[in-house]
């Protein structure tokens, strides 16, 4: 008998991958919704731990946090969002996000926010580029593989720099969620 929990995950990822980071359904008119999560997974070799909740379209509504946790240059590090400038969440068909039921899988977003390096209080400007997936339940096997996924194209500093990059990853422990844009069935 196949171990469905490693089997679904590898192709979910193997997906992912030979469709170039996922070409999602496209439309004049994309999906509204919201998402929600925390977890921690692995980039270059480091754990990266983050909390969000995120909700889609240009003007976003509120509220949008996001806060990531990593190591930069051995000393810890943290973004913080202060404001979401975009945010498309799209509806793949070979991705089911349920439960519970949602118009969204993949959300895409960018923004600014406050970067802290090594100890001290200061922060500097930032900004980021990621996008999430959420293939369903549990978001994490709490073992080697899960169904969601992330993938941070940058973080930079107010120079430009770039102080994190993490290509596609799926979650080590944690969960992302869609939602509906409200509790309103209809939405």
């Amino acid at each position: 008998m196949e171990d469905k929990t490693t089997i679904k995950p590898l192709l979910f990822a193997a997906s992912l991958i030979l469709s170039s980071g996922i070409a999602s359904t496209a439309s004049a008119n994309p999906p509204a919704g919201r998402m929600t999560g925390g977890s921690t997974f692995l980039c270059n070799s480091e754990a990266v731990t983050l909390g969000f909740q995120l909700h889609c379209g240009n003007n976003p509504s509120e509220p949008n946090t996001l806060e990531i946790n990593f190591t930069y240059n051995g000393e810890a590090a943290a973004f913080h969002l202060t404001e979401l400038i975009t945010s498309t969440c799209t509806n793949h068909p070979d991705i089911d996000p349920a439960p519970p039921a949602a118009p969204i899988d993949t959300l895409e977003g960018n923004g600014i926010g406050k970067l802290r390096l090594g100890a001290g209080p200061a922060e500097s400007d930032a900004t980021i580029q990621f996008k999430l997936w959420d293939a369903g339940e549990p978001g994490s096997s709490g073992e080697y593989y899960t169904t969601d996924a992330i993938r941070i194209d940058y973080i930079t500093d107010a120079f430009g720099n770039t102080i994190l990059s993490c290509p596609f990853v799926l979650l080590q422990n944690g969960n992302f969620q869609t939602h509906r844009l409200t509790g309103n069935q209809s939405q």
